[in-house]
């Protein structure tokens, strides 16, 4: 079993989470809870290149590190060599992933604590290797069985209570505003003509065009959200997944111009945040996109 971790021996905290976006932001209320903890101590969290952007300027962590699996060899080596070459005290592995529990091994941090599926078996049995604190999560059995599973803020937030952090309830998620995307985001939308009020955004994710719904489908209901009252403006964003559905979307609203609509094209993630700050409401999936209107304290639907 494991046990609480002296935090008075921590001083240099690595946080892994190399997969995607919205799993960053559901991380950040177990990474603000152990930041509180451990207030003077140094925060480094490791991204992949599709969410590094997300949290850049946040005072929850002090750098962040960009590990790309597409890298060559080399590339990896290097990276592993300045990995280890720094004294980590504590390591946080909240992507289940092997790539990440290597890492995380490697890291030579003598304290680890992830999660673990319990229906990885080949990870379940290296998880003393890989992990001195190590969470299971059954969430995959109970998906299976059909049963109600956690939230998984609630999952990664039983991470912390094995180290010793306090069993309180975990905070809202968290993503901060750059000044100079915000700036950018006023003068964009003032040079759109859009009002200072009343826009709705929809994010364009890839996961529109599934269980029978079409291309078709998805603009019917940006055109019947667009006619609800109050509704001034639209805001359509994609990100770098949604390119076809983007595409389709362009080349008809290319041949029906509709004002209402405002299509940013591909944004960098910090102008993106900026833009859906000044929606009142975001539809979306269950994608990155909605976790960062959550973040931004959005309703949503």
């Amino acid at each position: 079993m494991s046990h609480p971790v002296d935090f008075a021996k921590v001083r240099n905290v690595l946080i892994l989470r190399t997969d995607h976006l919205g799993d960053l932001l559901l991380s950040t209320p177990l990474i603000r809870k152990l930041r509180t903890a451990l207030p003077d101590r140094r925060f480094t969290l490791v991204a992949s290149p599709a969410n590094a952007q997300a949290l850049a300027g946040w005072d929850a962590v002090d750098e962040i590190l960009v590990y790309d699996a597409r890298w060559p060899l080399r590339q990896k080596w290097r990276f592993l060599q300045e990995l280890w070459l720094t004294n980590w005290d504590l390591c946080l592995t909240l992507s289940p992933r092997t790539i990440s529990y290597i890492l995380g091994r490697l890291s030579g941090a003598p304290v680890r604590a992830g999660l673990v599926y319990s229906r990885r078996i080949l990870v379940r049995l290296l998880r003393p290797l890989w992990l001195t604190h190590a969470v299971v999560s059954r969430v995959d059995e109970r998906v299976a069985a059909g049963e109600k599973v956690p939230h998984e803020v609630l999952q990664l937030d039983a991470i912390g209570r094995a180290i010793g952090l306090p069993a309180d309830l975990p905070g809202p998620l968290e993503v901060p505003l750059q000044p100079a995307a915000q700036l950018w985001a006023q003068e964009w939308l003032a040079a759109q003509g859009a009002p200072a009020a009343g826009m709705v955004g929809i994010h364009g994710a890839f996961k529109w065009p599934t269980n029978g719904w079409s291309t078709a489908d998805f603009l019917f209901m940006v055109q019947t959200i667009r006619d609800l009252p109050g509704v001034n403006r639209v805001l359509l964003t994609f990100g770098p997944g949604d390119k076809e559905l983007q595409a389709e979307v362009e080349s008809f609203l290319a041949k029906e111009p509709d004002p209402a609509l405002l299509l940013p094209g591909q944004l960098p993630l910090p102008r993106w945040a900026a833009l859906v700050s000044h929606c009142e409401a975001v539809v979306s999936p269950d994608t990155g996109s909605l976790h960062l209107a959550v973040a931004l304290g959005k309703p949503i639907v």
